[in-house]
Formats: C-alpha cells, sequence, structure tokens
C-alpha cells in the first residue's frame, strides 16, 4: 500500500503524511471547524429577527418565517 503524501503549493515537494503530522492536520481541521461551528451556532432566527431591517434579511428566510408562523 502507498503512503498518502500531500503537495505543496508553495514548492510542490511531495509530503509524506505520517501519522504525526496527520494527527496535527486532523487536530487542526477540527479546530477550524469548531471555530465556525460556534459562530453558526450564534445566528439564530431570533438574531435575524432582531434584525433593524426587515430589507437585510434574505426574502427566502422571510418567505419561512411566514410560513411557520414567526412573522405575520
Amino acid at each position: 500500500m502507498t503512503e498518502p503524501t500531500i503537495i505543496c503549493p508553495n514548492c510542490t515537494t511531495e509530503i509524506k503524511v505520517t501519522e504525526s503530522l496527520a494527527a496535527a492536520l486532523i487536530e487542526s481541521a477540527r479546530r477550524q471547524y469548531e471555530r465556525r461551528f460556534t459562530q453558526a451556532r450564534g445566528s439564530t432566527l431570533v438574531n435575524t429577527l432582531a434584525a433593524p431591517s426587515r430589507d437585510l434579511i434574505h426574502p427566502g428566510v422571510l418567505r419561512y418565517m411566514h410560513e411557520v408562523g414567526l412573522l405575520r
């Protein structure tokens, strides 16, 4: 079985992905995902409804809010 490799985008050197390197890459990706997920959790319908103007809310979101009874 061939060892996995990645190519450096700067110098195009092929780098073997060892277990220790893979662990660091996985941990980095996990931290990025956690950061994005935390930001997404903060965006709720309550926050959206608190927008200073309904013009700032996407029409599809307004339609959904109306359909589920959050807007009249």
